[in-house]
């Protein structure tokens, strides 16, 4: 089997007004993690979405596993692919369990109950995301945080071998936040899957993953080792100059702060 999860190759796609992302190409290997950065409108999403076959690739060729990411069926992508969206509206009557269930879907036929491997994979999704102890709670109870890792746990349990997360760390303060990155490590470690997750906050980024794609515009302007971020000039090009770098005397890694503050 290919080392290669995913790879886009000279990828151009929009909506109506024209294209978002702009002949991006990149490959994603096995057991990785990838932070996508870059500011509002860069086509963050637009390329989560991509990797779903929501959105149509107009230009170019989007891969899995070396075939076309639309000559899957919606059922073969669950099982390759899955994506907490930013901004997800939930079905706040469902119990917690009853909505992470809802991650299966792609494994189960129409008249197929759940088995007991079905049930290991869902108990075990929520006690990774820690919302276990509010299984039959419902979701309207919640707060945004929890709610925030019942979606996690929903896509844990489609037991996809990538996983995509927009902005993951949202309405989670950072207790909650420091465990959502954990557990992105910890699929890395244990479970051998693929991340790529979007996000605002650089030093997250950096602490979490691999390797690095920043989006400007829609077009790749870095994509490497994490190592290789820590660079003025180009948080200046992704960014604007907005960024410093420092260098705190207690700590071996850098830190990112804004400018001026």
């Amino acid at each position: 089997m290919t080392t290669k999860i995913l790879e886009f190759d000279d990828v151009s796609a929009g909506y109506n007004k024209g294209y978002v992302i702009h002949n991006l190409s990149f490959s994603l290997e096995n057991n990785s993690v990838l932070a996508l950065v870059g500011l509002n409108g860069s086509g963050k999403s637009t390329l989560l979405k991509l990797c779903t076959g929501v959105l149509k690739v107009s230009r170019g060729a989007l891969l899995i596993r070396d075939r076309p990411v639309n000559n899957y069926t919606a059922r073969e992508r669950a099982q390759h692919v899955a994506l907490v969206p930013q901004g997800f509206s939930f079905p706040t009557s469902l119990s917690v369990y009853d909505f992470v269930v809802m991650g299966r879907y792609p494994y189960l036929g129409p008249f197929r109950a759940l088995s007991a491997v079905d049930r290991s994979i869902i108990k075990d999704a929520l006690l990774r995301t820690g919302v276990f102890e509010f299984k039959d709670s419902p979701l309207s109870s919640l707060s945004g945080g929890e709610r925030q890792r019942a979606a996690i746990a929903a896509a844990l349990a489609q037991d996809a071998e990538l996983l995509l997360l927009d902005e993951p760390a949202t309405y989670l303060d950072p207790a909650a936040r420091a465990a959502t990155y954990r557990l992105v490590r910890e699929l890395k470690k244990t479970a051998g899957r693929s991340v790529i997750f979007a996000t605002h906050d650089l030093n997250d980024a950096l602490a979490v993953a691999d390797k690095v794609l920043a989006l400007k515009e829609g077009r790749l302007k870095f994509l490497g080792d994490v190592s290789e971020f820590y660079n003025k000039d180009l948080l200046d090009a992704v960014y604007g100059d907005v960024f410093e770098i420092i260098r705190p005397a207690q700590s071996s890694a850098p830190v990112f702060t804004l400018k001026g503050l």
